[in-house]
């Protein structure tokens, strides 16, 4: 049986990519390729199979939002998701199906060597073959999109974190990611494609997935998604920022349910047009910084290629600190006005 691994990375439409897959779930099957349900988010996300390769000891933000009685509910749960992904498996081993896996966390969340092979291992016992598919973005572009999914999710980030920040730096170094992959996986066949709308298939990335991973399938007989951008404006950034140091994410290492809808309630109220841009400053620290990782993956991958990303063309006049800009007047009247009216609905419904 085969597999086609699609490890991220981050901020290259990973989520129009697993849109399509669960939405298409039956008709895919119809055609020869099999999306499993049971490690996968409501999202379409199969974020279950990253935990089963991670060491035993290991919590990060997914694990607490999960809210787990103890370590050993956690341990039971990541066990019966793997069991149940293991006799989805086990129904279609005598069929042609191609398994489909995608998560955009097998990159960002599986950084050692170690974790890599535990995965491989798992993997290697269902499947003859695995195919790994990994999208890469130019590295500024995609620390301006992470930084406000990083302030949706919580952070507090004043401006946009350097090229060497921990947490944005091992999802931006491709480099380093290609080669510990194909270390961990020597064995597997990598596609490697680059996330900018004029360099994909049909200029869209869920069709470019399936011309590079089921290059049979007619995509003009399936649903395709328009992605939503659900980008925060700068305004929206500065003023969700304000509001994580008010309400922060975690309570006593505990979700804060205060928090539930908030970023997204914000972001449409807040969708005046304006821009998070870096300033030219920015721009030559991150080309600088990942120069010798984008050269490396540009001349053994894409030779004929004289720069691998097409460079960023409209800066800021100068830094962005998000503490420093003003919210507009009309901005709170919005949100003023739309608590209003909520609360006058909850009490009218109440009422009745």
């Amino acid at each position: 049986m085969k597999l086609i691994l699609h490890i991220g990375t981050e901020k290259t439409g990973t989520t129009s990519i697993q849109n399509f897959l669960k939405l298409n779930r039956i008709k895919l099957e119809k055609h020869g390729y099999y999306i499993p349900k049971s490690p996968a988010l409501p999202s379409g996300n199969h974020r279950w199979i990253t935990l089963i390769a991670y060491d035993k000891d290991r919590t990060d933000d997914f694990i607490q939002r999960q809210n787990f009685k103890d370590k050993e509910d956690q341990i039971d749960q990541i066990h019966s998701h793997k069991l149940q992904f293991l006799s989805e498996c086990e129904k279609i081993k005598h069929t042609d199906n191609t398994v489909i896996l995608s998560s955009e966390h097998f990159q960002s969340r599986l950084q050692s060597d170690i974790e890599i092979q535990r995965l491989r291992s798992f993997l290697d016992e269902i499947f003859s073959e695995i195919t790994i598919v990994i999208y890469i973005r130019d590295p500024l572009k995609t620390a301006v999109s992470a930084l406000s999914t990083a302030i949706k999710m919580g952070a507090t980030y004043n401006h946009l974190p350097p090229p060497s920040h921990k947490s944005f730096n091992k999802i931006f170094d491709h480099a380093t990611t290609i080669e510990k992959w194909k270390r961990c996986f020597p064995k597997s066949n990598i596609i490697i494609r680059r996330f900018d709308k004029n360099l994909l298939a049909g200029n869209n990335v869920v069709i470019d997935f399936c011309k590079y991973t089921m290059p049979d399938l007619d995509t003009k007989r399936f649903d395709i998604l328009k992605p939503l951008n659900e980008t925060l404006s700068l305004t929206g950034l500065a003023l969700l920022r304000k509001m994580n140091l008010l309400l922060p994410r975690f309570i006593d290492n505990q979700p804060n349910q205060l928090r539930s809808g908030m970023p997204r309630w914000i972001n449409s109220k807040t969708n005046d047009g304006t821009k998070f841009l870096p300033c030219i400053e920015e721009f030559e620290d991150y080309r600088d910084y990942f120069h010798v990782s984008c050269e490396s993956i540009r001349s053994e991958y894409f030779p004929n290629e004289k720069i691998l990303f097409p460079p960023q063309e409209t800066f800021s006049k100068k830094k962005i600190i998000l503490s420093d800009q003003e919210i507009p007047a009309e901005c709170y009247e919005k949100l003023i006005l739309s608590l209003w009216k909520q609360t006058k609905k909850h009490k009218l419904l109440a009422a009745e």
